[in-house]
């Protein structure tokens, strides 16, 4: 059964320290706790390292996956979600033909379930996911498909609606899932989550590169003062100097190399970023009372990213454009060359650049996850009433 649980407001100490997680967020717990000052104030060191890290790196949750030992709090790995990659094996891999084959496994996976909803934000991630699909399955098939969308959805991809949607689906809007607790274990339902920790959170790139332009396919090596310098416009040189050489750190211990200052960006979401997009649908999507939440994220939760062969393909990229292009508005570009090869859209090609299709409906989630344990309860947070910070006059 899915079961929410709500964290008091007032409390001025981290909850549940003893549970062990699969996903635990000390950012969002801290930031929406009345008592925010009072709770910095008397955490451990590790603790606060934790929450500067998530800060200043805007990663939600950042943990790092690859060392889930370096958190304070326990983190267990999902031994169903949790797909690490062999950074030592170097594997030739074309990501249309990854993509061409996850679309096929979906096609059999989709058989088994009464109905099939393709969550669609308009943006690189969903759209990918559409083409491939479009692509690949029969049209006996795609009449099965319910597309979960709103206008957002029309605004940031007009072009896919036009063409390839509106007529040819049935579509319902995502303001329900969002609102009403329709989630459940008969269905199937596919996400593009893990499209910015596989190909790095543009948004960084992009105000990085507005601070220092140019710089961002240089050796971050070379670059690493200014790294710093970008990081401590959120904190300050001591807390930034700290998340650069925890950065560092890790690298060094997963025996893994990147080369410039956008890869050094990547590798931050590819660690740090990846566990919320596996974990945070039962949060902006609100499953029924009946649901269970394990079933739910192991099996009727399709994360399409969430496979070696695409993490594979991540890691092989270091030192190419396939991820990033040649300047800053062809973030994602084997995506976006997959999606242009389909519907030969050129200025979608040329010109889309990332927006947060979750931040568009924050007005419908009036809440903060902040975690789920080991037992597949989730612990959540209200935002509405917090407290505004005291400042300085």
């Amino acid at each position: 059964m899915s079961n929410y649980i709500q964290l008091p407001q007032s409390i001025s100490s981290l909850p549940l320290l003893d549970s062990e997680w699969y996903w635990y967020d000390l950012y969002r717990i801290a930031r929406t706790t009345v008592y925010r000052d009072e709770l910095l104030n008397n955490i451990s060191t590790d603790m606060l390292n934790a929450y500067n890290f998530a800060k200043v790196t805007n990663v939600t949750g950042a943990h790092a996956r690859f060392d889930r030992e370096s958190y304070p709090v326990k983190i267990l790995s999902n031994q169903v979600l949790d797909i690490v990659p062999d950074f030592s094996i170097r594997r030739n891999l074309n990501f249309a033909d990854i993509t061409d084959a996850r679309a096929i496994e979906l096609l059999e996976k989709s058989k088994s379930y009464s109905s099939v909803l393709l969550f669609y934000s308009g943006g690189i991630d969903s759209t990918t996911i559409l083409c491939a699909m479009l692509k690949n399955w029969p049209a006996s098939e795609l009449a099965k498909i319910t597309i979960v969308m709103n206008q957002y959805s029309i605004d940031e991809n007009k072009n896919m609606f036009e063409n390839y949607i509106n007529g040819k689906f049935t579509v319902v809007s995502t303001d329900e899932y969002f609102t009403e607790c329709k989630i459940n274990n008969d269905s199937l339902y596919i996400t593009g989550a893990l499209g910015d920790p596989l190909m790095a959170d543009e948004n960084n790139v992009l105000v990085y590169d507005a601070m220092y332009p140019n710089t961002f396919n240089r050796s971050w090596v070379d670059n690493v003062d200014n790294i710093i310098a970008y990081y401590a416009t959120r904190s300050d040189t001591v807390i930034a100097k700290y998340v650069v050489d925890t950065v560092i750190e890790s690298l060094v211990k997963a025996k893994f190399e990147v080369e410039t200052v956008y890869e050094f960006f990547w590798w931050i979401s590819f660690n740090w970023g990846w566990d919320i997009d596996i974990f945070q649908s039962v949060w902006y999507w609100r499953l029924a009372e009946n649901t269970n939440t394990k079933q739910f994220l192991e099996d009727n939760h399709f994360i399409w990213l969430n496979t070696v062969d695409y993490q594979d393909w991540a890691i092989n990229t270091i030192g190419t454009t396939l991820m990033m292009g040649d300047n800053v508005r062809m973030a994602k570009y084997s995506m976006k060359k997959y999606i242009y090869d389909f519907n030969h859209d050129l200025e979608y090609f040329l010109n889309k650049t990332h927006e947060g299709s979750v931040s568009k409906n924050k007005e419908l989630t009036p809440t903060k996850f902040c975690g789920i344990d080991n037992n597949y309860n989730i612990y959540y947070r209200k935002i509405n009433n917090v407290r505004p910070r005291k400042t300085s006059t």
